[in-house]
């Protein structure tokens, strides 16, 4: 039961993270080009996200 607990502690922690990528992958592909996305775009999402 403890190392359950451990693993949704570790799914919590990473969830920014894969929001962010997740963000970034979708937001590149809509554009077809991953450079014309500024990595900040998604990071700013992010946090919009969190204070709303």
């Amino acid at each position: 039961m403890n190392t359950t607990k451990q693993n949704i502690k570790g799914f919590i922690a990473l969830s920014p993270l894969v929001v962010f990528l997740c963000l970034y992958l979708v937001t590149s592909l809509l554009l077809d080009d991953f450079y014309a996305v500024p990595i900040t775009w998604p990071f700013w999402c992010r946090l919009s996200m969190l204070s709303a």
